[in-house]
């Protein structure tokens, strides 16, 4: 970690620590948005990180986002950070300024997209699944048309918001647009990369907000293990209470692990395979890093005045945004379909095969 990623998250950790409380928490589940956060974390500029400042950035790079966002998974911060984030640097590539106001995007692995061009200069179309879609100023989604694929920004003031929650009861909503005049909204050509580059950033978000949440609901394991008491000595005694323990250390190590990776190779390409065998890595993980916490707790687990439930309901709602475990499988299955001879070795060690024809190697692309 460099010194300066270092004093950004030690300035965001401030900002959440002070206005992150459990009664706020609880507030935003009943459909408050925390303006005052949100209004925080603009003046710091967090919002703005890894976009050069001629396009109206802070500078920094995108790992330092994701790292942003891991933290914000840690504090379970009610807030689309992450999607603000992805939208600016998506439409940095295209030579856009960035902006703090909230912006949104379907978190659905094939996204819903306006494809219905009307007459005189109207479309319509559904967009599913938006983050905090009551609240944003603007979305973005994809047009498909005969010529070529489109980047279109939407006005959420033009939609009919469908309110829906996910099971951290953090808004899903879904928006449709009816006959939109064109003078409304803004269209990009772009080349259909674009799009699989963006499910890619999306799922790397929700890896670096899963590994959060994780690493809060290990610090609240190890703090109940401390303090409790049963038989007369600390449960951090107790031998089945060190073997729960050192599984969910391990969860929490392969996590990260998985999580660095996937930037490293993020920061050098689109890195599709990192991103996908993160992603499946998580999901699976997280299933049984929350159902091991909860045994851990046992019944004081489960109740909702303790704050578990904040982290290990958003472990389950993340696993499937922006892709489940039997997406991305696909994905890495259909890269392995396109290799020769010695693919399969070269895809899991990244090196050539140490015998074999040179010809029959194969390069899986990312």
């Amino acid at each position: 970690m460099s010194d300066m990623q270092t004093i950004i998250l030690q300035s965001a950790e401030k900002i959440f620590t002070k206005h992150l409380t459990k009664e706020m928490l609880e507030r935003a589940e009943a459909g408050y948005f925390p303006s005052d956060l949100w209004q925080k974390l603009q003046e710091s500029g967090l919002l703005l990180l890894g976009i050069e400042e001629e396009q109206g950035g802070n500078g920094g790079d995108l790992a330092d986002g994701f790292k942003l966002m891991q933290l914000a998974g840690k504090y379970a911060a009610p807030i689309p950070i992450a999607e603000t984030l992805i939208t600016n640097w998506i439409l940095a590539e295209i030579g856009l300024r960035a902006s703090g106001d909230i912006r949104s995007l379907s978190c659905l692995f094939e996204p819903d997209r306006i494809v219905s061009t009307e007459a005189r200069g109207h479309i319509s179309g559904m967009i599913s699944h938006v983050p905090y879609g009551r609240d944003a100023y603007k979305v973005i989604t994809f047009m498909l048309s005969e010529e070529e694929p489109s980047l279109v920004i939407l006005p959420v003031s033009s939609a009919r918001i469908e309110r829906n929650q996910n099971l951290a009861a953090e808004a899903r909503d879904t928006l449709h647009f009816n006959s939109v005049s064109t003078q409304e909204i803004e269209r990009y050509p772009i080349k259909a990369v674009m799009r699989e580059r963006t499910i890619c950033i999306g799922a790397l978000a929700r890896v670096a907000m899963m590994t959060g949440a994780m690493e809060r609901i290990m610090d609240l394991i190890i703090e109940h293990v401390k303090t409790r008491h049963q038989f007369g000595r600390p449960l951090a005694r107790q031998q089945a209470i060190q073997q729960h323990i050192a599984l969910l250390a391990g969860e929490l190590a392969a996590a990260k692990a998985a999580l660095n990776n996937a930037i490293a190779a993020f920061e050098s390409g689109l890195a599709t395979k990192e991103i996908a065998l993160a992603k499946i890595r998580l999901n699976e993980g997280a299933g049984r890093f929350a159902q091991v916490a909860h045994q851990i707790m046992a019944a004081i687990g489960f109740t909702h005045e303790h704050s578990l439930h904040h982290s290990t309901r958003r472990l389950w709602s993340y696993r499937d945004e922006f892709g489940t475990e039997g997406d991305w499988s696909k994905i890495i299955a259909k890269q392995l379909k396109q290799a020769n001879k010695n693919g399969l070795w070269e895809y899991i060690t990244g090196q050539h095969a140490p015998k074999g024809d040179k010809n029959e190697r194969s390069t899986i692309y990312r």
